[in-house]
């Protein structure tokens, strides 16, 4: 009975490492501040924090997100720290996105002022990548494998497998809607070999 033995090379989404970069510039408020900025220290959530050095009639942020640059929803809103919106202190703000998209997440902050105008900070694209988990059982295999793939995004997630030459030998495209799956796949087709898995997302 032949047996396909599998190197797990690793699960990854196919996005750049996670960076920040600023591509608008900064539209006066009337605040001062240091610009909004993004961050992660673990693969489940992203740290959004501003400082405004002064406020005058702050009413509060809106913390709003995209995934296209173009359409924002509100993530939180933040109400100002100021006494009755006007300050000449440093003022420290922090809130977190527990669902970051995977790929590019677009940032910015909507200041309102007490008298119901509203400005617009920087905008700050921020890419995430979500650390995928993948186990596979049994390994050598000489027919069905087990895979369990966690920490899924929601989209469409490929399963493929390549032999030592870099020629696809399988490839299966599932709609994840859930940050578990389980599938089972039958390998008793291919040559005894050395095959590469890996678990692709198709976000971008």
């Amino acid at each position: 009975m032949n047996e396909v033995g599998l190197y797990v090379q690793g699960a990854y989404i196919r996005l750049l490492s996670n960076q920040v970069s600023n591509n608008t510039p900064v539209i006066s408020l009337p605040i001062s501040s240091l610009g909004l900025t993004a961050s992660s220290n673990n693969d489940r959530e992203v740290s959004l924090n501003w400082t405004t050095f002064s406020e005058l009639n702050c009413k509060e942020f809106w913390i709003q997100k995209s995934s296209n640059g173009s359409d924002y929803l509100t993530l939180q809103v933040v109400s100002s720290k100021a006494n009755h919106g006007n300050s000449e202190q440093d003022l420290h703000y922090a809130v977190k996105d527990t669902n970051p998209f995977s790929g590019h997440n677009y940032y910015r902050l909507q200041q309102f002022d007490l008298d119901g105008n509203s400005h617009f900070s920087n905008v700050i694209d921020y890419i995430w990548k979500n650390q995928i988990q993948v186990s596979i059982y049994p390994n050598p295999v000489s027919d069905l494998l087990e895979i369990i793939i966690q920490e899924l995004p929601i989209g469409n997630i490929t399963i493929q497998i390549t032999d030592m030459s870099g020629n696809e030998v399988f490839q299966n495209t599932i709609v994840s809607h859930q940050s578990q799956q389980h599938q089972t796949i039958s390998l008793k087709h291919l040559a005894t070999g050395l095959y590469t898995l890996q678990v692709l997302s198709n976000q971008k």
